[in-house]
């Protein structure tokens, strides 16, 4: 794991945290799209009792082997997003990283989500669509170039327009903001914040210089990139890499 990536999980660590703890009413969490877990083994070290869910046990067997090295608990189940195995009011807080944006109706989703939370149980979701951002603004000027020049420079020419673009595999919608929060609001959930985070993007650098110009360079500028993360602003919104979305289940 790069310098940049172990700031910024510190960062999003940081966020969420403060989140939790000043609204989730319990210690019972549920992880939708867990993969390899690493939100809820924070959560986890932080006194939550997580279930993490995912419809591949691969990922869920490198967050268990994890948990166990690190003596944490954790529930590990295969399950799917559009039909939790729980019953409703079950958890105290349900989170989702990076699995919204997947679908194209994020509804029933969010639905399932909202549904197995306790009323005043906390909703919270990491979402990275398709969308202008600083990161898609740097993958399409500086990075696209970083790579175009590295495969130019060691004679790679075949395709080499398309390999110097972002590739990445999976569907990702482009639902606005506003759509994300009114679907949320709908699903029974009040209190409801949608606003961007994580204002630097992750650059296609040489290995020296990410960690000894860029990665330096952002820390010195981490109080900024804390202060973005909760300024809650348009501008955030627009430039920041994610969207965080958060508030409380509609009591009955």
């Amino acid at each position: 794991m790069s310098e940049f990536i172990r700031l910024a999980w510190q960062i999003y660590f940081e966020f969420w945290q403060e989140v939790f703890v000043s609204m989730a009413p319990g210690k019972e969490l549920l992880e939708c799209g867990a993969g390899s877990g690493m939100h809820s083994r924070h959560m986890a070290s932080q006194g939550f009792r997580p279930t993490l869910l995912d419809n591949s046990m691969v990922g869920l067997d490198l967050g268990r082997r994890e948990f166990r090295r690190r003596g944490l608990y954790g529930r590990f189940i295969v399950g799917d997003v559009f039909k939790l195995p729980f019953q409703g009011n079950q958890f105290d807080a349900v989170f989702s990283g990076g699995l919204l944006e997947h679908f194209e109706d994020v509804r029933p989703v969010i639905g399932e989500m909202v549904r197995v939370l306790k009323p005043g149980g906390l909703f919270a979701a990491t979402i990275i669509t398709k969308r202008f951002s600083c990161q898609s603004l740097a993958d399409y000027t500086f990075n696209w170039t970083a790579k175009f020049m590295a495969r130019a420079v060691t004679g790679r020419f075949k395709n080499i327009i398309w390999m110097s673009g972002r590739r990445f595999p999976f569907y990702e919608n482009s639902i606005s903001i506003g759509t994300y929060r009114k679907v949320i609001e709908e699903a029974g959930v009040d209190r409801v914040v949608v606003t961007g985070t994580d204002p630097f993007p992750s650059l296609a650098l040489p290995m020296f210089m990410q960690d000894h110009v860029y990665v330096p360079v952002v820390k010195m500028l981490a109080p900024l990139w804390r202060r973005f993360n909760r300024s809650r602003s348009r501008v955030t919104d627009v430039w920041g890499q994610a969207w965080a979305a958060y508030g409380v289940k509609r009591p009955g």
